[in-house]
């Protein structure tokens, strides 16, 4: 039985449970009351999260962090933001890494496979990694998604090249006897012996009654040592580095509940690699000298498509455009605000390319010791001068203007022709979960939501080349609010907001009609009343 107490704060509302642990939305904040120690325990797992508000009462604050934790003296706990749970967290990370895979990064931040004669590069983030890794070794991953199943799939029905050989029998029983073999008994130092008369056949009659005592037989044998399963060892062995490589960074960490849990993370994850690395195979497969690109085999056969299609992942997560403290969140606490800011920019990446096709370029992000992070704007083009930029920088000077403040919008579109030629902004705001908030007038709890719409009418006021500027969010409703409710327009010129989530919306919708330039759809219609309160607030 739990000795600590948990219960909503403002209300006597308790959690609910479900399959032996406790749910808690980060929305709201919890109360959790029990004796000093015990909540000195979990001040010292979740320091940033748990405030001591008195000697027996912890103020929990989770904010957008999702996944299940041990809370210490209580029990398990799942975390949901929005509704949202770990599996969407998941699903994020892997959309985003397969359209990280295919971008032309430039200079020598490499998108694709090694073709040289290397072995597996290394990776110069291993924080990015680590993350993807952790969910691919994790029992709640889909089972296409999981690692470790894919090496045990390797390992059960493994590749295997036929290898001819030679070995020394005696001669009574050889059985594949050639031409070498016969030339090698002539002029070997073997022992022979006399064969009694008539024994020996035409061998020893040649032989003036003589025999070796052994022979050398031709022999074939299958064996596992191909270039794919010493590609799959390596994948292993680096699987096994990343989670190294992290603890011993961990180790040092100066936070004694964010080191503990993820030494934990590590400590589980070794532990399901631990069976997969002692395999007996591995004793007879070489390391790994030259990628087998060409291999049929690592492209198509079950397991070891799936071993490759990791290595994709895990080479790439390593290089997406992530600072320091947002990478230590996802450590620490699955935070999906900061994960669904980044995937916004690649799911627009991927609509654009929908429309126009696959970009010719993209800037390589700074690459320091220990993290990455996106230059002024991580910037991906289209040969038609098409552009899409995460977190590019808009300030007074020459090149992208802003009239008044520095602003920094997530996600900026440049359309180089067409009616909706120009700049098009988007803000990703996971916490907004309706639009209904936006209509409200009075309601206190809707202020940090129609702050949103406010912040997206600065955005186009004071960058001259913003034609539009939508929140991206992740809900079920598309409204857009034209800058002139009366006129009949084609292009799009004002604010709005769009649905976006890994498992559907609207915003490929909207980037198409961007590019497109189509007539204006029913999914753009909105009433005048709305609009007119928009605006009436200062926007």
């Amino acid at each position: 039985m739990a000795e600590l107490l948990l219960h909503a704060r403002g209300s006597d509302e308790w959690p609910v449970w479900q399959d032996g642990h406790c749910i808690l939305e980060t929305e709201r904040e919890w109360l959790l009351e029990g004796p000093a120690d015990a909540l000195d325990a979990v001040q010292d797992a979740f320091p940033e999260h748990a405030e001591r508000i008195s000697a027996t009462v912890v103020l929990l604050a989770f904010r957008s962090a999702v996944g299940k934790y041990t809370l210490p003296g209580f029990g398990e706990i799942e975390l949901v933001s929005c509704k949202w749970n770990a599996d969407h967290f998941d699903n994020m990370l892997r959309d985003l890494t397969d359209v990280a895979a295919a971008l032309p990064f430039s200079r020598r931040v490499g998108s694709g496979l090694p073709y040289e004669r290397v072995c597996l590069p290394e990776l110069s983030v291993p924080y990015h990694a680590f993350v993807y890794l952790r969910y691919a070794l994790s029992e709640f991953a889909p089972a296409d998604d999981r690692l470790d199943l894919a090496l045990r799939r390797v390992l059960s029905r493994p590749h295997q090249r036929l290898v001819a050989g030679t070995r020394l029998v005696p001669v009574e029983r050889a059985r594949a006897v050639g031409t070498r073999g016969l030339l090698r008994a002539l002029t070997s130092p073997w022992e022979w012996r006399e064969m009694p008369e008539g024994d020996g056949g035409a061998i020893a009659a040649a032989l003036q009654g003589h025999l070796p005592e052994r022979i050398e037989e031709e022999q074939r044998h299958h064996s596992v040592d191909t270039p794919e399963n010493r590609f799959v060892r390596a994948v292993l062995e680096l699987a096994n580095t990343i989670i190294e490589g992290t603890r011993q960074q961990v180790e040092s960490w100066s936070q004694p509940g964010l080191r503990q849990r993820v030494l934990q993370d590590c400590a589980e994850m070794a532990r399901v690699l631990a069976p997969l690395r002692a395999h007996a195979m591995w004793r007879e497969v070489g390391p790994m000298v030259q990628y087998p690109a060409g291999s049929p085999v690592l492209q198509r056969r079950y397991g070891y498509r799936e071993v490759l299609r990791h290595f994709v992942r895990l080479r790439l997560i390593s290089r997406i455009p992530l600072e320091y403290q947002a990478v230590e969140d996802l450590l620490s606490l699955k935070d999906i605000a900061t994960l669904y800011e980044l995937w916004s920019f690649f799911a627009v990446v991927r609509a654009v390319e929908s429309c126009i096709g696959p970009p010719s370029e993209a800037d390589a992000p700074a690459v320091t010791h220990d993290q990455i992070v996106a230059r002024w704007g991580l910037r991906v083009g289209w040969a038609n001068g098409a552009e899409v930029l995460y977190n590019a920088r808009f300030a007074r000077g020459p090149s992208r203007l802003s009239t008044s403040v520095p602003l920094r919008p997530d996600v900026c579109v440049r359309i180089p022709s067409g009616p909706n030629r120009g700049l098009h902004l988007f803000d990703a705001k996971f916490r907004l979960e309706s639009l209904a908030s936006l209509d409200e007038e009075d309601d206190d709890s809707a202020t940090f939501k129609r702050a949103d719409l406010y912040k997206m009418h600065t955005y186009r006021d004071a960058i001259p080349d913003a034609t539009s500027v939508w929140i991206i969010y992740p809900g079920t409703e598309q409204r857009f609010y034209p800058a002139d409710p009366a006129a009949i327009q084609r292009a799009y010129s004002g604010v709005g907001a769009v649905p976006a989530r890994p498992d559907g919306g609207a915003l490929e919708l909207v980037v198409r009609e961007l590019f497109g330039a189509p007539a204006v759809s029913t999914a753009r219609a909105v009433t005048e009343a709305p609009l007119r309160r928009a605006y009436s607030h200062g926007a």
